[in-house]
């Protein structure tokens, strides 16, 4: 930009050194505050309603310039060529003024062959560094990443370069302040499924980090790379793409999405889950599929839930719960199940009545053999993982916990899944959290009547799942 123009835009102004103060206040008497502050292009300052400007900076005995201006400008010849302008006013700290006549341009330089995709900085000095822009990029504002993204989706327009790194920037990086950009850009370069995904209205899955992201959604989701559309990429109907951006689903409730769809069809997702008379959520899905296998239909699952809750008074998972328990139940005393019968919590409770009297002894002896061949590498000093080896253990962390993980005990000894007990290490007859663990995943964690985790209790079972080769 040219100096003129700066001088034209920053004008002269007052210094205000301590916003906080109370006592901001322009020549003209307005009293300023921090709705009044501008974050903008030449500078940071106050904007009074007379038109002046009053800028922010602290006075000292080091300062004799105040940073009125900084830019990026763009050369495209034999390298792709970003200039950071940065212009200094000199201060009259006397009279506590800038001096607009008086600027100092300081400018760096980046390079990036797109080619090869490496990056060199040219610091003050002369000196050429390659660094992959994280000097150079350090601390940039939200507004100048948005400059830097428009000019390199121009560029890559023009020149016809694929992807278009310029949009990939442009919809990731306008909010993203990084002072690794080089490696931002080159993940965003590299990888073609990001720009496919962007194009989808899906960019809000790499947001505030980029980088960790995007790895986080590669390990989570089952990304296919090779693919050419968005669809294909997360393997699941295209149908299903308008509803995961419209509802801004994270790479958790996207991966199970994809586990529902894997086995089941998108019209069952539709009947259950995305249609305006249905009664389930995502967190539903790995029940609901577990029932669709064994006879129900999505449509009229749907229709029956909706009219049990209301007439028996029953919860959302209450409902599933009962289901699934009296499916398991059935099929061990081979007992034919009616599926949409009435009167569901009763029939539930009878046929408990039955199985409790044939199934302990044969699920003890499987936890038991479970128990005894299972390892658990602990994590930490505080908590301790337990697996439970009998039916009694599970009734006394069902009461201590107010849940239903009784109901889980036959599934774990049958190995559909792995039940552990966290506990405190001082106090081993209490529970602290309950997990289940499917394939290798942490898929349920819960506490107290299902209150939610802290963060102390997050962080341990990032560990214990790291210790174990568990996902969290």
């Amino acid at each position: 930009m040219e100096l003129s123009i700066i001088k034209e835009n920053i004008g002269d102004g007052e210094l205000v050194t301590n916003i906080y103060s109370g006592n901001c206040k322009c020549e003209c008497g307005n009293e300023l505050n921090l709705q009044e502050l501008c974050v903008g292009e030449f500078g940071t300052s106050f904007e009074c309603k007379c038109g002046k400007r009053v800028w922010l900076t602290q006075i000292d005995d080091e300062i004799k310039e105040l940073l009125v201006y900084e830019g990026y400008h763009y050369m495209t010849e034999e390298y792709f060529i970003i200039v950071k302008q940065k212009v200094y006013s000199k201060l009259n700290l006397t009279k506590t003024r800038i001096l607009n006549n008086k600027l100092r341009e300081s400018n760096n330089y980046l390079f990036i062959d797109f080619e090869s995709k490496s990056f060199f900085y040219i610091d003050k000095n002369g000196r050429t560094i390659n660094d992959n822009g994280r000097v150079f990029f350090k601390n940039i504002t939200v507004k100048e990443m948005t400059e830097l993204s428009e000019n390199l989706k121009e560029f890559c327009d023009k020149n016809n370069i694929h992807p278009n790194y310029g949009q990939i920037v442009e919809k990731l990086i306008s909010d993203y302040n990084s002072p690794n950009f080089g490696d931002v850009l080159k993940k965003a370069m590299s990888e073609y499924y990001i720009e496919n995904f962007i194009k989808e209205g899906l960019s809000y899955l790499f947001e505030y980090d980029f980088l960790v992201n995007s790895s986080i959604l590669e390990k989570h989701c089952n990304i296919n790379k090779k693919a050419t559309t968005c669809a294909e990429i997360l393997g699941v109907p295209k149908r299903v793409i308008s509803y995961i951006r419209d509802n801004k689903l994270d790479s958790p409730n996207i991966r199970k999405l994809q586990n529902f769809l894997r086995e089941n069809s998108y019209n069952d997702f539709k009947a259950l889950i995305s249609n305006e008379d249905s009664i389930f959520t995502l967190d539903d899905l790995e029940k609901i599929s577990y029932l669709l296998k064994h006879g129900y239909n999505a449509t009229k699952l749907n229709r029956y839930a909706a009219n049990i809750i209301k007439t028996e008074k029953l919860n959302r998972e209450d409902l599933l719960t009962y289901l699934a328990d009296s499916i398991r139940m059935s099929m061990s005393q081979n007992i034919k199940f009616r599926l949409y019968s009435k009167n569901l919590k009763q029939r539930h409770d009878k046929l408990m009545v039955k199985y409790k009297l044939v199934r302990d002894e044969i699920v003890n002896r499987k936890l038991l053999d479970i128990h005894d061949n299972i390892g658990i590498n602990q994590y930490g000093e505080e908590y301790i993982a337990i697996i439970p080896k009998s039916v009694s253990d599970f009734e006394k962390e069902a009461e201590n916990q107010r849940h239903c993980v009784l109901s889980y005990a036959e599934g774990m000894a049958n190995n559909e899944m792995l039940i552990v007990f966290i506990r405190c290490r001082d106090n081993l007859d209490k529970s602290h959290i309950t997990l289940e663990i499917l394939n290798g995943r942490i898929v349920q964690a819960k506490k107290f009547t299902n209150s939610p985790l802290d963060s102390n209790d997050i962080a341990y079972l990032r560990g214990l799942a790291k210790a174990n080769g568990w996902i969290f």
